[in-house]
């Protein structure tokens, strides 16, 4: 079906939508944009940050737990340490993993290994990836870069997970952000992984790219786009303010970018956070992840792509919770990917948001 050919139902209709990367769907419930709120709103707080707070353990010259000193001189930084209360350690020397099932293969374990790492930005606790020197945030990337590939190096680590939760999901202010290394390609990769393979060995080509390729020609769902990145609101996003980055040429993983290649994907990461501060008039939470290829020596082609959720519903002090429905059953949004497009490359446009995407105000 051509892009004339699309049913004006994809606008207005109750839906189901699907998603090609894991296999699931999402409920898209158009109707509901209009309901009355009277559930969560919380406090949104404009507060003044210190550039250092003495018990942060990521400020400069601190000890953290494990006794160690953080580094003082912006020179050092960004640098990786060891978490110091980390949900995946390395085997003991010789320690094979072990593994346990009862007589009825319903109860199943095996022993997890891995490393947890936390990368530190910036001696200054009051900035963001979005407002340090771009020049230093490209060192956080290459960092990241180098940690993806000397962890995967490791014997006993198939995945390196990197992952940055910002205001949420993070125990921390200061700027910084996580990598775990596990023994185990999670089910929802594995899934995803398999699913570009399948698209791959179907039609020659590779799925991140075709959609990049098909999002760039629809236009509705772009955010922005530089020379080698897309961003998009995905067709099948979850959250109400989702986002994906997409390269426009198959990429493995940070390994596989050029200079000019890691400068506009740093751009990239820093013009998302940017879209969602400008859209909620302040610094928005958000958790980011980076899929790159899993380092278990499989044979993997093009499956580089990072993703954005806040979880953010309708303003910045509005979360979305999964809850009820939608954690028995399925994934359910009331903005429609399009809508949140609109609102993303707008941050002004409520009044016409409520024009185009709001039938029955």
């Amino acid at each position: 079906m051509s892009d004339a050919e699309k049913p004006n139902w994809l606008v207005t209709a109750n839906q189901f939508r699907f998603n090609p990367l894991t296999g699931e769907k999402v409920q898209v419930s158009t109707e509901r944009l209009s309901r009355a709120w009277g559930g969560e709103v919380s406090v949104h707080r404009v507060e003044e940050i210190a550039e250092y707070l003495p018990d942060c353990p990521f400020c400069p010259g601190s000890i953290r737990k494990s006794g160690e000193k953080g580094p003082t001189e912006l020179s050092e930084h960004p640098y990786a340490f060891t978490n110091d209360t980390a949900a995946l350690k390395p085997p003991a020397e010789g320690a094979a993993q072990a593994r346990y099932s009862d007589d009825t293969g319903i109860y199943q374990a095996e022993t997890a290994y891995g490393a947890c790492e936390v990368i530190i930005h910036h001696p200054r606790h009051d900035l963001t990836l979005a407002t340090v020197d771009r020049e230093h945030a490209v060192k956080v990337f290459k960092l990241w870069a180098n940690r993806y590939k000397e962890l995967g190096e490791r014997p006993y680590i198939n995945y390196v997970n990197i992952f940055e939760n910002f205001l949420f999901g993070s125990s921390m202010r200061h700027p910084h952000n996580q990598l775990w290394a596990s023994s185990l390609v999670s089910p929802i990769q594995e899934k995803i992984f398999s699913n570009m393979a399948t698209y791959k060995k179907k039609t020659g080509k590779h799925l991140i790219q075709t959609i990049a390729e098909q999002e760039l020609k629809q236009q509705e769902r772009v955010v922005f786009e530089n020379e080698d990145f897309v961003a998009v609101a995905p067709f099948w996003a979850v959250w109400p303010f989702e986002m994906i980055i997409l390269p426009r040429k198959p990429k493995n993983s940070l390994l596989d970018l050029n200079e000019s290649e890691l400068l506009n994907f740093t751009n990239a990461y820093i013009t998302a956070t940017e879209k969602l501060n400008a859209l909620f008039g302040g610094d928005c939470p958000y958790s980011s992840g980076l899929y790159q290829a899993p380092t278990d020596g499989g044979d993997y082609d093009g499956v580089m792509y990072l993703m954005f959720r806040p979880p953010v519903l309708r303003d910045i002090r509005t979360m979305k919770w999964m809850v009820g429905y939608e954690l028995m059953s399925m994934p359910q949004r009331d903005l429609t990917p399009e809508a949140a497009a609109f609102l993303l490359r707008n941050p002004d446009g409520w009044e016409e948001f409520k024009t185009k995407f709001i039938y029955n105000a």
